[in-house]
């Protein structure tokens, strides 16, 4: 799992350290402070498919709120 010490962004590389196995995930919007709870049996390949989508999905919370701020 990714640090709180080490830059912590919701990007390709820092999920790359992700492991694969089971757990629970948290994105938090800096801006305003919301955050997206979420688990996965498969954790880094959830995170990509976050990173992947949310272009494509515009009907969902989380996804808004990453076009809306960014990433």
């Amino acid at each position: 799992m990714i640090s709180d010490t080490e830059d912590n962004s919701f990007n390709k590389s820092n999920i790359k350290k992700v492991s694969n196995n089971p757990g629970i995930y948290k994105i938090i919007n800096t801006i305003n402070n919301k955050c997206y709870i979420g688990k996965s049996m498969h954790l880094r390949r959830r995170l990509l498919e976050h990173l992947s989508l949310y272009k494509k999905d515009t009907n969902k919370v989380l996804y808004k709120a990453i076009n809306k701020y960014g990433l």
